[in-house]
């Protein structure tokens, strides 16, 4: 099945309708829903998700995305394993959403992205969606509205960033660059900075070199950055033991990570982790199934959305 591309037009800021956070306590089979005019996109943060979208089937691992449009059954069409984690979006577009087949660079107030596709920057992404969960909650409703504009915008770079890096020979990239996109996406894959040796071909101490008078940082410290960054992530997002995320961003001993985390961040790993408890879903049946105010309903007609015929 050939990829669609979306093009949503942000001249006209979208609504926010509702998203969360979906914690798989156990296996799940997701049941039907169908969207009453408005947008969804899920991101897996770990596990995989199965669902059928009309008369497609799509199988979204960890790190990947899927957009499920208006006016189509979308069900669940196999388990979802224990202890899947993924985030949901739902939004009503303000103009048409114009589909294509092929890629095109976003025009200027364009988000473009793959109805189904992989995220590059993965905690660029995730951070956009955990503000966009916060946002909701907010009591000024503008408020959602624009961050859902700024998280399309954000997968929308995220993509062309991955479409750019399919194509760049890293031979010709400046070798910082090269090591920063290599750390940003793989540093769970990375021990030791050693272990850029055997990646790059370059000694540590030149990487670090002419890393340092790039980014302004040691490659070191680059690298616990992007652990802590992830670490924040899984204790907000999940339930592990303190010493069983440190094991996962590669600090076997989790005092230290513990010592480590309160410098950096303010607060302790299980401070942190009830500080974002608000983020949580964790009922394994839960669907959004909230009336659309008269508020947006209203505008949305007057913007001329238009809405399918009743098949008798």
């Amino acid at each position: 099945m050939a990829n669609n591309f979306f093009r949503f037009n942000l001249n006209k800021i979208p609504f926010y309708y509702v998203s969360g956070l979906f914690l798989g306590t156990q296996e799940w089979e997701r049941k039907k829903l169908i969207q009453p005019g408005n947008y969804g996109i899920l991101l897996v943060l770990q596990g995989v998700v199965y669902l059928s979208v009309g008369r497609h089937f799509f199988t979204v691992y960890k790190n990947e995305f899927l957009v499920v449009p208006p006016f189509q059954q979308a069900r669940g069409f196999r388990k979802i394993p224990r202890g899947t984690r993924y985030v949901w979006i739902h939004f009503f577009p303000r103009t048409e959403v114009k589909i294509d087949n092929q890629y095109h660079q976003p025009a200027k107030h364009e988000a473009v992205f793959p109805r189904h596709g992989r995220l590059y920057n993965v905690q660029k992404v995730i951070t956009s969606a955990i503000d966009l969960i916060n946002m909701g909650q907010e009591k000024n409703s503008y408020i959602a509205d624009l961050a859902i504009a700024q998280f399309l915008l954000i997968l929308s770079e995220d993509y062309a960033e991955l479409v750019k890096s399919r194509q760049e020979n890293n031979s010709h990239m400046e070798i910082a660059e090269s090591v920063y996109k290599y750390l940003t996406i793989h540093f769970l894959e990375i021990e030791h900075i050693k272990d850029l040796e055997s990646v790059t071909r370059f000694s540590v101490p030149y990487m670090n070199k002419q890393f340092k008078e790039k980014y302004n940082v040691s490659l070191y410290q680059f690298l616990i950055e992007l652990r802590l960054r992830y670490a924040k992530r899984l204790l907000a997002l999940g339930n592990d033991p303190v010493y069983a995320v440190a094991s996962q961003v590669h600090f076997p001993d989790s005092k230290n990570f513990s010592r480590l985390f309160k410098r950096k961040v303010g607060v302790s790993p299980l401070q942190y982790r009830k500080q974002k408890a608000n983020y949580r879903i964790s009922t394994p049946t839960y669907d959004p199934v909230i009336p659309v105010s008269d508020k947006i309903m209203n505008q949305l007609i007057a913007d001329g959305l238009k809405w399918p015929k009743k098949r008798k």
